[in-house]
C-alpha cells in the first residue's frame, strides 16, 4: 500500500506580520530619500567629498529600500497557479542584488580611501555643519536599524536583513567621516581614508556572507539542523515506525517539508491517514509557517508477531483466515489455519486458492516449513433465524448436565439456541473466576463447547462467552 497526503496552510503570512513588514520597508525608503538630499547640500556647501560620498551612498541606499519595499509587496502574495509555492524568493533575489551593489560601493569607498592615502585630502569648510549633519545622520540610522534588524528577525526577511546590514555599515562609515573632519583639522590626513578601508572591509565581509545566505535559499539549500530537528518532531508522533526521505527547505519565513514516514503495514488506510495528520499537526506546531507533504509507506514494526504476518498475507491474498495457531516442529514452524472462500465455490477453485495462499506464506516466512489449511464457507450476509422453544430446552438441560463435567465454571445463563439456515446455534454466557489466565479461561469454554455438542449433536456451533465471575 502507498499513499500520499499533502496539505497546505495559508499562503501568505498573517496580516499583521505582512502590514509590519510593508511599512517598516517604506519607512526606510522615506529616510534614504530625505537623508540623501540633506547631504547632498551640505556636502556640496562644506565641500566636503566625504560628506558627498556619504550621499552617494545614500542614493545608493534609496534604491536598493526601493527594491526591498517591492520586493517584500511582491513576497507577499499569495501563491497562484504558475507559482504554487508563493513568492517568497523574491525576497532572496532582492537581497541577492542590494548585496551585489553594497559590495560595488565598498570597493568605490576602498578606491578613494588608497587614492587619499596616495595624494593627500582637500579641505573642508564649514565642518561644523557638516559634523552636524552627520550626527543626525548616524541618530536616524540606529533607529531605523533596529526596527530593521527586529523585523527581519521576527519574519526571517532576507530583504530586511540586507537593508540592516547596509545601514549598519552606514552608520559606521558616518562615524569615519566625523573622525576625517576632526583628524582633517588636527592635521592627521591618512586618518581618515585608513579608516574608511577598515570599514569597507567589514561591510564586504557581512555583504558577502549576506549573498551566501540569499544564493543559499535560491538554490534550495537545506537550512542547517532543520531536517535533524523535523525528524526528531515527525519520530515522536505515535503510530510512526520509521522517518525516512526527509527534506527541508525555507523560503522567506515560511518553511517546507517533505517527509516519507513508516506506518505499520497491518493498520488500515484511515490509520495510516490518522497518522500522516498527526505528523502534519505536529510539525506546524514547532515550525509555522509551514508546508507540509507526508508520503506513507507500509513498514513492519521491529514486534512484528507470526501470527500478525499470516494475517497481513491473507489480508493481501483477499482470502479471509481465522483460528491461526502456529507451532514448532523437527523441521521448522507449522502454521494451521481456517481460510473463508465463497461457498458456492467448487472444490478445485477453493482449493487453488488455498494452495496459493500456503505458497504465499512460504515464500515471505522463511522459517515456515509447512502450511495446512481448512476450507470453510465465508459468511457474507446476516442469516435469518427463528426461535425453537422445545430446543431451548433441551439445550438449558445439556448445559446444566455439561456443567456437572466441566471444572472450573461458577455458573452459566443468557442460553439461547436459534435455527439459521436449517441449522442450529447456540449461544450462552458462563462465569469463571476473575483470576484464572486466559489461556485457561479459553481451555474450559472449549471443553464446555465439547461437552455440549456431545449432548446435542444437531447444534452446529456452540459460542461460550466467558466473563468473571
Amino acid at each position: 500500500m502507498d499513499m500520499s497526503k499533502s496539505t497546505r496552510q495559508v499562503d501568505s503570512l498573517p496580516h499583521e506580520a505582512s502590514h509590519e513588514k510593508k511599512a517598516v520597508a517604506l519607512g526606510s525608503v522615506l529616510t534614504s530619500a530625505f537623508l540623501t538630499a540633506l547631504k547632498l547640500i551640505i556636502g556640496l556647501a562644506t565641500g566636503s567629498l566625504s560628506v558627498l560620498a556619504q550621499a552617494a551612498d545614500n542614493g545608493l541606499d534609496l534604491v536598493t529600500t526601493l527594491t526591498t519595499y517591492f520586493a517584500v509587496r511582491v513576497a507577499e502574495r499569495p501563491a497562484d497557479a504558475d507559482h504554487p509555492y508563493g513568492h517568497g524568493k523574491v525576497e532572496s533575489l532582492s537581497a541577492l542584488a542590494e548585496t551585489g551593489l553594497l559590495v560595488l560601493t565598498c570597493l568605490g569607498i576602498g578606491y578613494q580611501a588608497v587614492r587619499r592615502l596616495l595624494t593627500g585630502s582637500e579641505g573642508v569648510r564649514y565642518a561644523e555643519v557638516a559634523v552636524g549633519v552627520m550626527v543626525l545622520s548616524i541618530g536616524i540610522d540606529l533607529v531605523r536599524t533596529a526596527m530593521l534588524h527586529r523585523t527581519a528577525r521576527r519574519h526571517h526577511s532576507q530583504a530586511l536583513a540586507a537593508d540592516a546590514l547596509n545601514f549598519t555599515g552606514d552608520i559606521l562609515s558616518s562615524g569615519l567621516v566625523i573622525a576625517g573632519l576632526f583628524f582633517a583639522r588636527a592635521g592627521i590626513p591618512w586618518a581618515d581614508p585608513t579608516a574608511a578601508l577598515l570599514v569597507a572591509g567589514v561591510v564586504l565581509t557581512g555583504a558577502l556572507r549576506l549573498a551566501r545566505q540569499a544564493v543559499d535559499v535560491l538554490l534550495d539549500r537545506e537550512p542547517q539542523g532543520l531536517a535533524e530537528r523535523a525528524c526528531e518532531i515527525v519520530a515522536a508522533v505515535s503510530g510512526v515506525v520509521a522517518c525516512q526521505a526527509l527534506r527541508a527547505r525555507r523560503v522567506g519565513a515560511k518553511t517546507f517539508v517533505e517527509v516519507t514516514i513508516g506506518v505499520d503495514r497491518a493498520a488500515g488506510v484511515e490509520t495510516a491517514h490518522n497518522v500522516a495528520s498527526a505528523v502534519e499537526t505536529a510539525l506546524q506546531s514547532h515550525l509555522t509557517p509551514v508546508d507540509v507533504v507526508v508520503r506513507v509507506e507500509p513498514t513492519a514494526r521491529p514486534d512484528e508477531t507470526p501470527h500478525e504476518r499470516v494475517a497481513l498475507l491473507a489480508q493481501r491474498h483477499g482470502t479471509p483466515v481465522h483460528q491461526v495457531f502456529i507451532h514448532e516442529g523437527p523441521d521448522g514452524l507449522t502454521v494451521d489455519l481456517h481460510c473463508e472462500v465463497e461457498g458456492d465455490l467448487p472444490l478445485r477453485a477453493a482449493h487453488d486458492l488455498a494452495s496459493a495462499l500456503e505458497e504465499r506464506i512460504l515464500q515471505a516466512m522463511p522459517g515456515v516449513a509447512r502450511v495446512v489449511t481448512h476450507i470453510e464457507p465465508r459468511r457474507t450476509s446476516v442469516a435469518s433465524s427463528g426461535e425453537d422453544p422445545q430446543m431451548r430446552r433441551r439445550a438449558e438441560a445439556a448445559v446444566q448436565e455439561a456443567l456437572q463435567q466441566v471444572d472450573g465454571v461458577a455458573e452459566c445463563h443468557r442460553i439461547e439456541v436459534n435455527r439459521s439456515s436449517g441449522h442450529y446455534v447456540l449461544s450462552l454466557h458462563c462465569e469463571v473466576d476473575g483470576r484464572t489466565p486466559v489461556e485457561e479461561a479459553h481451555r474450559i469454554a472449549s471443553e464446555l463447547e465439547a461437552a455440549v455438542r456431545q449432548r446435542l449433536p444437531q447444534v452446529q456451533r456452540v459460542v461460550v462467552h466467558t466473563e468473571p465471575a
